[in-house]
């Protein structure tokens, strides 16, 4: 593009946004994605709407092609949904070509929503429908909210989206995690929330399938604090039967500052002080599930433990810790040990007489098989076991779930407050 027709594309950008946005701060992701529409795909703002849906054969071969991934972002759709129900949002899930593959809606919005054209076959590309939670977050390969008159098309105006990349072993986006609304009275700042909790479900469905496309391999579980190895954020570094790395997650890219294709590909004792044959003996310890480690690169000390691979007869220790992305069951039995179960038999006559336990002890040393076992043998068995990890719980979150909120505080604020 040449300098003036570039010049005269950002000015007219700018013209239209502040004739919808007035003198509001306008999202570097907004902008950029304006310009694609003007330039890119010459679409005006002011057209109709001309959704492209797909027919019910084309659709299923979608869905079948997302193979067992769409299992596991259905499930985590149905936990998101659960909290945001009742706000007027709906959960959709897409591919990488934005096409909707499902979506839980409000049943009393549904019509509004299949008007809108949120619908399964629907295509979202920035090329129909201008800037939006699923096109934008595709062609941005990253989180975006676009709040009401932020949408290029004018007929989207209404609605308010928050859409996060599901990504792939290798790093690649799947498809996007998208919560949007159809009459959102919320401001931007607002939105902010939503895009935490969909945030948060898109790295959940993302580490469950790094977990199960890898179950053949051993995966380094590791973080710089050790209360978070085992949990959503950890880092996961994925070594084969040769002793190289074949995948890692993001986090792990951020923990250890390297790039992916420093890291893939590479033996492990080139990033590590240990090799395959090491991680294989860590495994099959029962007494050192969560240990120090430090990075060659820098000598950074991390805390890490190992998850072998799936069916492996080294596994020994390391199925103690539950994992619902791979099916592996809690273990139930503390240990026969007579220190254990002298304690156990202290904390069930505390917690028989309501008197609160503090359990302290390093990740993976069986505190939530502890807490369960003294409620299961307490007068109230029959109640519901709570248990809920802080640590996972997202900066932008952790005020409202402590301390509660106001109705109407945010998007999913319940109607009586909390």
């Amino acid at each position: 593009m040449h300098v003036s027709s570039m010049t005269d594309t950002l000015s007219r950008t700018a013209r239209l946004l502040h004739e919808r946005l007035g003198s509001e701060h306008v999202a570097a992701h907004v902008l950029t994605s304006w310009q694609r529409c003007l330039d890119d795909f010459g679409t005006e703002p002011d057209t109709r709407r001309e959704t492209p849906v797909l027919d019910a054969a084309a659709l299923r071969q979608r869905q079948q092609s997302f193979g067992s991934l769409l299992q596991v972002a259905r499930a985590e759709m149905e936990n998101l949904y659960q909290q945001i129900a009742g706000s007027g949002y709906a959960v959709i899930l897409s591919d990488a070509e934005a096409v909707i593959l499902s979506a839980i809606t409000d049943p009393s919005l549904r019509r509004e929503f299949r008007q809108s054209g949120l619908r399964a076959g629907a295509v979202w590309s920035e090329r129909y429908e201008g800037t939006n939670g699923l096109g934008t977050c595709l062609a941005e390969d990253g989180p975006v909210t676009v709040h009401k008159g932020e949408h290029f098309r004018r007929f989207n105006t209404e609605l308010s989206c928050s859409g996060a990349p599901v990504r792939g072993i290798q790093g690649e986006v799947l498809g996007v995690l998208d919560a949007s609304s159809v009459n959102s009275t919320d401001t931007r700042l607002i939105q902010c929330h939503t895009m935490a909790l969909v945030s948060m479900s898109a790295h959940l469905i993302s580490r469950c399938h790094f977990l199960r496309e890898l179950s053949h391999a051993w995966v380094l579980r590791f973080h710089s604090r050790s209360e978070f190895v085992g949990l959503l954020h950890e880092a996961l570094l994925a070594v084969d039967l040769h002793g190289h790395v074949c995948a890692v997650n993001e986090s792990a890219l951020s923990q250890l500052g390297i790039a992916r294709d420093q890291l893939v590909g590479k033996p492990l004792q080139a990033i590590f002080p240990f090799d395959l044959a090491q991680l294989q003996q860590r495994a099959s310890s029962e007494h050192a599930m969560l240990w120090p480690i430090r990075d060659i690169a820098y000598g950074r000390r991390f805390f890490a433990m190992v998850r072998a691979p799936v069916g492996s007869v080294r596994s020994v220790g390391v199925t103690a810790i539950s994992d619902p992305c791979l099916g592996v069951p809690p273990r139930r039995h503390i240990g026969s040990d007579p220190r254990m179960q002298h304690n156990i038999n202290c904390g069930r006559q505390l917690f028989g007489r309501r008197v609160p336990i503090l359990l302290q002890g390093a990740t993976g040393t069986g505190k939530e098989a502890f807490a369960k076992a003294l409620h299961l043998a307490s007068g109230w068995a029959d109640k519901p076991f709570v248990a809920i990890n802080c640590a996972a719980i997202p900066e932008a979150l952790i005020e409202s779930e402590l301390f509660g909120y106001t109705r109407g505080a945010f998007t999913d604020a319940a109607r009586e407050g909390h």
